[in-house]
């Protein structure tokens, strides 16, 4: 299981997008899966965040995992 926030995530302040990409060549590929302006959707702890983005990086032959973190927009309780 990978979890980069360990929280549930809802849509932010954009449109949210979830991709999953796969780059490479066998035996060295890197599957990238992106969430673009999402936010937390737990009710407690109050939400600090409105928009995030983050990547999680599978490396094939390595089984490197990379946690990739973008630009984060603070919220009303941020």
């Amino acid at each position: 299981m990978l979890s980069p926030l360990n929280l549930d995530l809802s849509a932010g302040t954009g449109t949210p997008e979830y991709r999953v990409h796969t780059s490479g060549v066998a035996p060295n590929r890197v599957c990238t899966i992106q969430y673009q302006d999402v936010r937390e959707a737990n009710a407690d702890p109050v939400p600090q965040f409105d928009n995030m983005q983050f990547q999680i990086k599978l490396y094939e032959t390595s089984n490197i995992i990379e946690f990739v973190y973008g630009d984060w927009t603070f919220g009303k309780y941020g």
